[in-house]
């Protein structure tokens, strides 16, 4: 027998555990079937509730004393008693969602036809709404206290009141449809960059791109809207992903976060400043401004607000690479051994050990201690492309500052085969690690023959290359062999 009641039982604390015991024994809920004697004997397996460790025919025996064992009466009490268990899921859930409880009472009232009890929950909503900081439900729950009002009048026959609710209420649907716009546009860029994920038909990119939020913004200007600084805000995140080129609206956005990031929740705030950071990471590389500077003081912000956070108190993996490696990269190896030392606990149970592992090597190499580098490489055990792309580049180097010749440039072949090989790499990464891979083949050679004048060609041509995360890295060991 195969149930999904014991994977929802494997997730009860002990306070749901009694709450749904409780659940089962009131007559209400066991209208159909009597699931608590079944429930009371599945308990003694809390926590693990594991189906294999479960004796059926004892339970019927204990169920039904005397009576045959009949697999099939246990198998409709599993059942309805799974129903129970999702039934008390759908409770628990309700009483988190104080809005949607309201909303369900002030549709059941009206149905009833109490009026008067449905205009003091519809007043209870609005109070309960009002003030609140922008977070994720804020314009779906104004759209819906539209609604519930417009259905309040329309029952009341007041259609002379509707006529400013109706125009609210679409003013939060744009705000909304604008907002899921955005989001839309961020999640695709996403999705390219780390999955090479293309995209032949983009109807959200074509839809941004005939929108001319401009003009609006210049309405909602004249009009002292009172969320334009939200439309302000939407315009130009979607312009640092149209027109990634143009940085006059990162630091526009920048400056209407630093403005007006008090007016959101924690959840929100942390979902602005992602393509804030992620725009800095893209251009990380820039002569003209030093975002990697700015992407530090951002992630600074982001620990000691709470944001990086997520679900929980948990750091998310590529959140926690990427604090550490672009401290790292601004020399701040004191501040990236206090982050490693205090946030590695907060990283996944399952990713804990290996990426922290992951961690420690790029710290030990910052500090030459190549062996320990190796040591700390072969701990991490790979999640996703990602990982082994930090390991293999991190171990290439490594096998580099060990002169470790011959087992690198066999490391360096294996290495362009993966990348070539591998699909979810996306072609600006590729050529990124394939650069450094030659990069460092060439060094090998350089410094096994120790011929100067090539040194200084190759040297000249590392000057003019693209900047990369490696660029001052080859450069400083060429500078070695000169």
């Amino acid at each position: 027998m195969r149930s999904g009641l014991f994977r929802i039982m494997r997730t009860l604390t002990s306070k749901e555990k009694r709450s749904f015991e409780r659940f089962l024994a009131s007559p209400y809920h066991r209208a159909e079937k009597n699931c608590l004697p079944l429930y009371q004997l599945l308990k003694r397996t809390y926590p693990n509730f594991r189906e294999e460790e479960i004796d059926y025919g004892k339970i019927y025996i204990e169920l039904y004393p005397g009576k045959e064992y009949k697999k099939q009466v246990v198998w409709n009490l599993i059942s309805a008693l799974e129903k129970y268990a999702l039934s008390f899921l759908e409770h628990e859930a309700l009483k988190k969602d104080e809005f949607q409880s309201r909303e369900m009472r002030i549709n059941e009232l009206l149905h009833r036809k109490l009026s008067n009890d449905a205009l003091s929950e519809l007043n209870g909503i609005e109070d309960f709404i009002k003030g609140r900081l922008i977070d994720f439900t804020f314009f779906r729950y104004r759209i819906r206290q539209g609604d519930n009002r417009i259905n309040f009048y329309q029952a009341e026959n007041k259609n002379h009141l509707l006529p400013d609710i109706y125009t609210e209420s679409m003013e939060y649907r744009i705000l909304s449809f604008l907002k899921d716009l955005k989001v839309s546009l961020e999640e695709q860029q996403f999705f390219a960059e780390m999955y090479n994920k293309k995209y032949e038909f983009n109807l959200p990119q074509k839809l941004a791109k005939s929108i001319d939020l401009e003009r609006i913004i210049e309405y909602c200007e004249e009009n002292k809207f009172e969320y334009l600084y939200y439309i302000r805000i939407i315009y130009h995140s979607i312009m640092i992903i149209l027109k990634n080129d143009e940085p006059e609206h990162f630091f526009k956005l920048r400056e209407l976060f630093n403005e007006n990031h008090y007016r959101f929740d924690s959840r929100e705030k942390r979902n602005m400043i992602i393509p804030i950071v992620n725009y800095c990471v893209r251009h990380r590389y820039s002569r003209e401004h030093d975002y990697k500077r700015i992407m530090f003081e951002l992630n600074e912000f982001r620990l000691n607000e709470g944001l990086a956070f997520y679900p929980g108190n948990q750091i998310p993996k590529l959140l926690y690479t990427q604090i550490l490696l672009n401290a790292l990269s601004l020399n701040e190896l004191s501040w990236s051994k206090e982050f490693v030392a205090k946030y590695t606990e907060m990283l996944h149970p399952d990713l804990r050990s290996s990426i922290g592992s992951l961690a420690l090597a790029f710290l030990s190499f910052e500090e030459k201690k190549y062996n320990d580098v190796l040591r700390n490489l072969n701990e991490v055990n790979y999640t996703d492309v990602r990982d082994k792309i930090h390991v293999r580049m991190l171990t290439a180097k490594t096998y580099y500052e060990l002169n470790e010749n011959e087992t690198l440039l066999n490391y360096i072949d294996s290495s362009r085969h993966f990348l070539q090989n591998n699909s979810s790499i996306n072609e600006s990464r590729k050529k990124l690690y394939g650069s450094l891979l030659n990069n460092l083949s060439q060094l090998v050679n350089l410094r096994l023959k120790r011929d100067p004048e090539s040194i200084k060609i190759f040297r000249n041509s590392i000057l003019n290359s693209e900047q990369n995360e490696n660029v001052s890295w080859i450069l400083k060991k060429t500078d070695e062999l000169m």
